[in-house]
């Protein structure tokens, strides 16, 4: 066999940066309760926290270049001698040495993929008087949606439709779903809803507020009406398809208004 047979195959990265992250990082949380163990104890979950650990690397840098390779250094980090007889001591403080390279190697890695992650799409959170703040960050969402927005809200006025949705291209479909809305934020609910594309619902069983584009979703800390005026507020995005499970049951029980 020649010596580039002999070479492993070279394998590139297959994990976009964000879900590495999320999975280093869960690793790194895991391998903290490896600390304090004995050896032997933990020998058979170090080797699988290794397995998982040194796949990820590879899925998120390839199987070749600088990153696996320290990780590689790191697991294989302490001193080791020839000998026939146990030495449990020396087990024991090269299994700690390895432990913490692996956790520094992990550290390092999870700041190198900091920079390799997409910006934030929306500021998220917002102090008092950032009212415009908010607005820009909930049209850049709404904007996001191709084919449906979906808005809970318990308590909404007329700028819901006035500041919102307005704007939004008449093919897109809307729902908004709500415990209060004034008479007149339903009188021009009632003209959006002459463009064919808005349902509106009405329930006691919400309490919180989101937001969906599509298939992603945001929640928002306080109703859209109110947010930031006095208080602090968030918009984070949230397991779309989890809360459209919770939100879709409660909008098929909801009486219609339009």
């Amino acid at each position: 066999m020649t010596a580039r047979k002999a070479q492993e195959r070279s394998v590139g990265p297959t994990l976009p940066p964000e879900t590495a992250y999320s999975a280093l990082k869960s690793q790194l949380e895991s391998l903290q309760q490896l600390k304090g163990q004995r050896f032997g104890e933990a020998e058979y979950d170090e080797k699988e926290w290794v397995q998982v650990t040194r796949s990820i690397f590879e899925d998120t840098f390839g199987n070749q270049g600088s990153t696996l390779s320290s990780f590689n250094i790191a697991k294989s980090a302490g001193d080791y001698y020839m000998g026939l007889a146990p030495n449990h001591g020396l087990d024991q403080r090269n299994f700690e040495t390895r432990i913490q390279s692996m956790e520094t190697c992990l550290k390092a890695t999870l700041k190198q993929l900091e920079f390799r992650l997409p910006k934030s799409e929306v500021k998220g959170a917002y102090a008092p008087g950032e009212e415009y703040e908010v607005y820009k960050d909930i049209r850049a969402i709404l904007s996001k949606a191709k084919a449906t927005i979906f808005i809970i809200d318990p308590y909404l006025d007329r700028g819901i439709f006035e500041l919102y949705v307005d704007g939004i291209d008449r093919s897109i479909q809307i729902r908004v779903l709500t415990n209060n809305l004034p008479g007149d934020a339903l009188t021009v609910a009632s003209k959006y809803a002459a463009g064919g594309n808005l349902q509106l619902r009405t329930t006691k069983s919400i309490h919180d507020r989101a937001i969906f584009a599509d298939d992603r979703v945001w929640l928002a800390g306080q109703s859209l009406k109110d947010a930031a005026k006095q208080k602090p507020t968030y918009l984070i995005e949230h397991d779309g398809t989890l809360m459209s499970l919770l939100y879709e049951d409660i909008w098929n029980k909801a009486s219609v208004l339009i």
